[in-house]
C-alpha cells in the first residue's frame, strides 16, 4: 500500500502537536494529510477504546514538514481544525493526545490517538 497515495486521495489536514522543552514550554506545530477514522466496535481490544481514533501519516509526508521525528506517545493530534493561508487556527478543531504512535515499517504511522 502507497500510504503517501492514500492519504492524498482520502485524507484531511490534522494537525500535529509536540510540546518543546523551553521554558516556557511552546509547542511545534505542522499540518499534514492524513487519513482519520474513528476505531470501529469489532476493534476495541487491548488499549483501543471507544472514542478513540485512527490517523494515518506518511512518512514521507510528515518528514517534509519542520515537526521534530516521527510521533510520540503524548504528542497531540487536532482533527477536523480550521486552516488558513496553510497554518492551523489556534483553538480549532478537535485536540486528541497520541498513545500509540504505530510506526510501520518506514512507511508511515498508524497513530492511535484518544481525546
Amino acid at each position: 500500500m502507497d500510504i503517501a497515495a492514500l492519504t492524498e486521495k482520502d485524507g484531511e489536514p490534522v494537525v500535529l502537536r509536540r510540546k518543546t522543552a523551553a521554558n516556557p514550554p511552546a509547542f511545534t506545530s505542522v499540518v499534514v494529510q492524513a487519513v482519520v477514522r474513528p476505531f470501529g466496535a469489532h476493534e476495541l481490544v487491548g488499549s483501543i477504546k471507544q472514542g478513540d481514533y485512527k490517523i494515518i501519516v506518511a512518512a514521507s509526508t510528515l518528514a517534509a514538514t519542520e515537526f521534530p521525528g516521527p510521533p510520540q506517545h503524548g504528542d497531540m493530534a487536532v482533527i477536523n481544525p480550521t486552516i488558513a493561508a496553510g497554518a492551523w487556527v489556534k483553538g480549532t478543531g478537535q485536540q486528541l493526545t497520541v498513545e500509540d504512535p504505530g510506526a510501520r515499517g518506514g512507511a508511515g504511522f498508524w497513530v492511535q490517538a484518544r481525546g
